[in-house]
């Protein structure tokens, strides 16, 4: 994590630590389910991003600020009409850590049905959505985190498991998915 990101108010760094070490496990998930992404999705290019699900609503305190700060440092650079504003088709979400509850929650119901019929895996966007939003407000307890944590690492591990066994390549995977 970047110093720039921490406030200088102890409990506002200590819900954005929280935030962001959850935002990290789903980055983990969304980079092997990549692959699924380009194969199966319908609204390509901009798949899930093809709406502006960055203007959901950040809790007007010192996480806020930082959140709109990130914002602020990208919103120079250009972006492709019709999308989200921080979409490079290129280069994927410019604002890399620091995206909106719902911009790191959401994964269409295409590729939910895939997980769902590949892996087993349920994913509920909704779900996630409330629970990173909860983060936000510091209305979540230690044990609900944990468990997040815990429900997103058993999905990365089994398609991790299941791609090894199918000999698909990581960095394959990779290269659709991490924009350095």
């Amino acid at each position: 994590m970047r110093k720039f990101y921490l406030p200088a108010n102890k409990k506002a760094a200590e819900v954005l630590n929280k935030y962001i070490r959850a935002e990290s496990k789903i980055n983990e998930l969304f980079f092997y389910t990549r692959k699924f992404c380009k194969d199966y999705c319908h609204k390509k290019p901009a798949g899930c991003c093809d709406y502006n699900w960055h203007g959901h609503k950040i809790p007007q305190n010192n996480i806020g600020e930082i959140f709109e700060k990130a914002r602020r440092r990208v919103s120079q650079k250009h972006t492709d009409k019709n999308i989200c504003k921080y979409l490079s088709l290129e280069k994927g979400c410019m604002l890399g850590h620091l995206k909106n509850p719902s911009c790191i929650g959401m994964l269409c119901s295409t590729i939910c049905d895939r997980l769902k019929k590949d892996f087993g895996i349920v994913y509920d966007s909704a779900k996630n959505i409330n629970f990173f939003d909860r983060v936000l407000k510091n209305k979540i307890s230690t044990k609900e985190i944990f468990s997040f944590y815990k429900e997103i690492e058993d999905m990365t591990n089994t398609i991790k498991s299941r791609l090894g066994k199918n000999n698909i390549k990581t960095k394959k995977i990779r290269k659709f998915w991490v924009h350095d």
